[in-house]
């Protein structure tokens, strides 16, 4: 997770000098056109980066802070819901 925040202000530092900067010697057009491809590429990368950083520091919350101070491991079986069961009129009691 540290390393996709580092890496962020490189990436754009990287785009910024070779997409946007190669076309200031060019003209207007070429400016405009760089800046449209700088910023797209750049918005698009740097939030893919951040969605992938929310998801990693989600997993890393639901694993380390759940599983260890909140998950017991009572020794009850696990029995999933199904409409079945209920329709029917059969319930599945814990065994």
């Amino acid at each position: 997770m540290w390393a996709l925040s580092l890496a962020h202000a490189e990436l754009s530092r990287t785009f910024y000098e070779k997409l946007f900067e190669a076309s200031f010697t060019s003209g207007f057009v070429a400016i405009s056109i760089g800046f449209v491809i700088f910023m797209t590429v750049t918005i698009g990368i740097l939030m893919l980066m951040d969605a992938l950083e929310c998801f990693l520091h989600t997993l890393r919350l639901h694993w380390v802070e759940f599983q260890s101070k909140f998950y017991k491991a009572d020794g009850k079986r696990f029995i999933p819901y199904k409409h079945d069961n209920y329709i029917v009129g059969i319930k599945l009691s814990a065994f």
